[in-house]
């Protein structure tokens, strides 16, 4: 992705490429996605945290970018900015994200196949880890105040 500079901050996002080999055991296809890794998910806070260190001065910037408090502002700043210039909000980033999911789920399932015995795979699946947490903390606090948990419950021995 350029940044209004013509930066490219994007860099990591080259190597989120899906890998197939079709000369695993089973004969089957395996595919490697580089973003559900450990690795994939290092570089992409890697680029997250660079975004946020690197200050443009808004002597380098169009007027409609100027940050007037703070005299600049970080690439994570302008690359949302130009987002919401062209379009692209979190509604329609998310629309996307689940499009894709529907997409991986639906093709585990056999073509005209009306079998939903066979579990699915959720493993290759993309999710917001923050928003999987406050959903996970939120259902949490529910049943405890809802009386089915009490807080001994939560504790570890």
């Amino acid at each position: 992705m350029l940044t209004p500079l013509g930066l490219d901050v994007d860099g990591f996002g080259r190597y989120n490429t899906r890998m197939t080999n079709n000369n695993n055991e089973q004969g089957n296809d395996m595919t490697y996605n580089f973003a559900n890794t450990i690795g994939g998910k290092l570089c992409a806070e890697l680029r997250t945290e660079v975004m946020e260190a690197i200050v443009v001065p808004n002597s380098m910037l169009p007027a409609k970018f100027h940050d007037n408090v703070r005299g600049g502002r970080t690439l994570a700043r302008l690359e949302q900015l130009t987002e919401k210039r062209d379009g692209i909000t979190d509604h329609v980033k998310l629309k996307a994200l689940r499009e894709r999911n529907v997409a991986r789920l639906s093709a585990q399932v056999d073509e005209g196949s009306h079998d939903i015995t066979k579990p699915f795979d959720y493993s290759a699946n993309e999710c917001d880890e923050l928003q999987l947490h406050r959903n996970k903390s939120i259902l949490i606090d529910g049943m405890i105040s809802g009386g089915l948990l009490s807080d001994d419950d939560l504790i570890e021995d």
